[in-house]
């Protein structure tokens, strides 16, 4: 069996068929656990789009339902079905607790503040510090670019040079994304 986790647009209240059970209520966070015996779920949610789903790991001893069901939550993304088995440094980043987001040094949680930087440091870390790809994905002229980073850096207390840093920045975008 399997764990799921739904994430449907928040409205009018439905009902659900999951197998043989029936969930009434909001349409917010509607728990599917656990999946029938072929591992897949079948939803149907009248009148309430579903946004996104996110499915644990296999099990087969009821007592690892429970770690199943964490991980379905941990998968759960914005849209589309994401499986636990998919996911990579977020399995790292769930396991933090919530309040890690107030544990970042004041300079980096300042930093995330400023909507343009914190796009602009996150692709420039998505494409492992490469400023041609960055300013190419941005729209920017390079000058324009060494000019935001080094906002970033003034801002953030960093050093985009530094393993360490770039590491830090990179968990706080995820983090704050996370919410």
């Amino acid at each position: 069996m399997v764990a799921a986790w739904i994430k449907a647009l928040t409205g009018v209240g439905p009902s659900m068929a999951s197998g043989s059970q029936t969930y009434k209520g909001s349409c917010a966070d509607l728990p599917v656990a656990p999946i029938n015996s072929s591992r897949q779920a079948i939803v149907t949610v009248p009148y309430c789009p579903i946004r996104s789903a996110g499915i644990g790991d296999a099990f087969t001893d009821l007592r690892d339902a429970p770690r199943s069901h964490r991980r379905a939550q941990a998968a759960l993304g914005e849209s589309g079905v994401t499986r636990w088995d998919e996911l990579r440094a977020q399995r790292l980043l769930s396991a933090l607790p919530p309040t890690a987001l107030g544990d970042l040094p004041d300079g980096v949680r300042a930093l995330l503040d400023h909507e343009q930087l914190a796009l602009t440091l996150e692709t420039y870390l998505d494409h492992a510090g490469d400023v041609k790809q960055t300013a190419a994905e941005l729209w920017l002229h390079r000058t324009s670019l060494y000019y935001r980073l080094r906002r970033i850096e003034e801002i953030a207390g960093v050093d985009l040079n530094r393993g360490e840093d770039r590491l830090l920045c990179h968990v706080a975008l995820r983090l704050a994304k996370r919410g």
